[in-house]
């Protein structure tokens, strides 16, 4: 077992073509820097001049009643639901859960970052690490 920390890697390329790599999704801590991930999407559905948060949510295809119960009871969406939100206000998923901006990064620095974490998790897990050339 690993802990609680679910890591997740996945590349966003924004409108300007800069790569994100969003790497850390935390469940287990929502709430940083006295915003959560409801009020960091709040604001930015705001700042995007939606005519509400609910046609947002809409407008995106997401369910009113469940997004609405996981803020209720404190929890964060499930990974595609957060990354069809993260996409739709041109952030990150990692902005939305700990509020951190991203650092924009080449599709190398992409490439790295994500043979990096699996070198990681090989030598957690105890299992070997084979390099394919693509």
């Amino acid at each position: 077992m690993l802990g609680d920390i679910v890591i997740m890697v996945y590349s966003n390329r924004n409108v300007n073509g800069n790569v994100y790599t969003n790497r850390i999704f935390s469940p287990a801590s929502p709430k940083i820097g006295g915003m959560d991930f409801y009020g960091r999407v709040r604001q930015l559905v705001k700042r995007k001049k939606y005519p509400s948060l609910q046609e947002f949510i809409l407008s995106i295809g997401l369910n009113q009643d469940s997004y609405y119960s996981l803020k209720k009871a404190g929890n964060l969406p499930r990974a595609d639901d957060a990354i069809r939100i993260a996409q739709a206000l041109e952030t990150t998923v990692e902005y939305l859960v700990i509020g951190n901006d991203p650092k924009p990064l080449t599709a190398d620095q992409t490439f790295d970052e994500i043979l990096f974490l699996i070198e990681k998790f090989h030598k957690i897990s105890g299992r070997s690490t084979q390099r394919r050339k693509l």
